[in-house]
């Protein structure tokens, strides 16, 4: 039972790091080509969702060394994460940003006694959500974010809004519960969170694609993280192999129900690596993001999150849907 918490709770730091994000410099809407922020081509009710596999793998392209712990396995029976960006009009360009991850596994531990009709070690079977919704200006300026997880296993909930008011950002934590302590109605107020550019912490998956990504990119954020009450610095940084892209296999995936050509299957991504100081998981997550801004529109094709020592968490791109083009 111990050994089960950890590992959810590892999940649940996996995650969080896999979700939090930062602010730029200044300028950054200005900085780059921000591919979904063309006043010309901006429609109201414009959508786009992204649907990934998510799966358990113990090492990733950059890195070969089989992260395994002795004993622990850990099977990923179902897993999606979905993202949705949207657009709307309200005395001004808005845009809604949602996520949604949903992961059922099974584990077991070395020392695990109960067996299945088979004989063999019962796995035991946990149901992991993230669900995330937030508003931003079309100059990336936040104006509200909502974050709820829970658990069908452990005792770990919450559920938290963070409103933008002028230069104060206000959590408020709606249900909140860990080994039984639940800080009902909880308020946490980050004064003065934008003295230096900000975008709310749900969005970092958003902001490699406004840059065409070279070997010389690098961005260094700040991003507020709610469950801890911090203000954190984050990097952006390309790892690219002497200028090369790394090349991605999308056979299975469907762009609004029409798989590719076997031509076009293979995708140029660059390599990026997000970093957060004293980041939950103290490890980088490594995101893959397609060059071609027209039919994939820098779009997040694969990342690894870790999860302890264990191995790591996969998401690769399984299907895009777009509305309003």
């Amino acid at each position: 039972m111990k050994i089960f918490k950890k590992l959810t709770l590892l999940l649940v730091l996996a995650v969080c790091a896999f979700s939090m994000t930062a602010c730029s410099s200044t300028n950054l809407s200005t900085d780059g080509y921000l591919w979904f922020k063309d006043p010309s081509a901006f429609k109201p009710g414009w959508t786009e969702e992204c649907v990934y596999d998510v799966s358990f793998v113990h090492t990733t392209p950059n890195n070969s060394t089989e992260l395994k712990a002795d004993g622990y396995s850990l099977d990923v029976q179902n897993g999606t994460y979905t993202t949705k960006l949207t657009t709307f009009t309200d005395n001004g360009q808005y845009y809604v940003y949602e996520t949604e991850f949903n992961l059922t596994f099974k584990y077991i531990e070395p020392s695990a006694k109960d067996e299945d009709e088979d004989g063999n070690p019962d796995y035991k079977t946990c149901v992991e959500t993230f669900t995330t919704v937030t508003e931003f200006k079309s100059n990336l300026t936040p104006v509200r974010s909502e974050k709820i997880y829970a658990s069908s296993f452990s005792n770990y909930k919450y559920n938290y809004v963070l409103n933008y008011d002028g230069s104060t950002a206000t959590a408020v934590f709606k249900e909140s519960d860990y080994e039984g302590k639940a800080p009902n109605n909880q308020t946490f107020t980050f004064k003065k969170y934008n003295k230096k550019a900000y975008i709310d912490n749900d969005i970092i998956l958003l902001i490699p694609r406004l840059f065409n990504i070279d070997d010389d990119f690098g961005r260094e954020f700040k991003t507020v993280d709610v469950l801890s009450n911090k203000l954190f610095d984050m990097q952006l940084y390309a790892y690219l192999d002497n200028g090369n892209l790394d090349v991605k296999n999308l056979a299975n995936y469907t762009l609004n129900g029409v798989e590719p050509t076997e031509n076009s299957a293979n995708v140029s991504c660059a390599h990026v690596q997000i970093t957060i100081d004293d980041t939950f998981s103290g490890n980088p997550i490594d995101c893959y993001y397609a060059q071609d801004r027209n039919t994939h529109r820098h779009r997040l094709v694969e990342t690894y999150t870790r999860f302890g020592t264990l191995g790591y968490i996969k998401f690769h791109l399984a299907s895009v849907t777009v509305n309003g083009d």
